[in-house]
């Protein structure tokens, strides 16, 4: 019985630290949407030393903007990794984008490569279109027109005009060999990770689209 007690007084003040969390993070929200950066950044501050990743993102937002901090690349590096490494989308896809581009960390594509990996198989089309870019004969990661097909046929699937371009131009550098195992595994990969989005999506959870403004605001850069 003592232990059952013990146990409920810790889930109650899980409980409590929750609420309080999304009473500060709520606080940050308001204060960024008025534009007042300092106050938000004051609030999310905590939250993210604390481990929350959606104040980790938010930060890692604020030092990359220069909003009620001084801009600072690297510190919102560190913020987007920290949010990134507990599985937080948008944040993987600006870190990747970091590492693509070399803003606020070396430039390295085998990083930037592993990055959009873990959002291209969320199913996010602009990860997987830069995925399959780094691929290419031009990148220090070894050329692979069958994975590059792969992943810009699953972003063309999902409407990526670009993406299919993309894609026509590598078939025609590809053997029919190629092809053939391109498609396949083009088939297999959409079963794996594009089919079971979609059957949360119908269900009227969150799509994987909803992610993709931020990435691709990112990539454009």
């Amino acid at each position: 019985m003592q232990g059952t007690v013990v146990l409920t007084r810790i889930a109650l003040l899980l409980l409590m630290t929750a609420t309080a969390w999304a009473a500060d993070f709520e606080k940050g929200l308001t204060a960024y949407d008025r534009g007042d950066y300092a106050t938000a950044f004051r609030e999310w501050r905590p939250l993210a030393e604390q481990g929350n990743p959606d104040a980790q993102y938010n930060l890692g937002v604020l030092y990359d903007q220069g909003q009620g901090v001084p801009q600072d690349e690297s510190e919102a590096a560190i913020w987007y990794r920290r949010a990134a490494e507990q599985g937080d989308a948008v944040a993987q896809a600006m870190l990747a984008s970091m590492y693509d581009h070399g803003r606020g960390v070396p430039q390295d594509s085998h990083q930037a490569m592993a990055w959009y990996r873990q959002v291209a198989k969320q199913g996010i089309a602009i990860a997987q279109y830069h995925l399959a870019r780094l691929y290419e004969p031009d990148q220090t990661v070894p050329k692979d027109h069958v994975m590059a097909y792969v992943w810009l046929d699953l972003a063309a699937a999902q409407g990526d005009g670009e993406a299919r371009k993309e894609q026509d131009r590598i078939a025609r550098q590809m053997t029919p060999f190629q092809l053939e195992k391109a498609r396949q595994l083009s088939q297999e990969y959409d079963e794996k990770y594009l089919a079971p989005l979609q059957e949360v999506a119908d269900l009227g959870q969150v799509k994987p689209q909803d992610v993709a403004g931020a990435a691709s605001a990112e990539s454009n850069r």
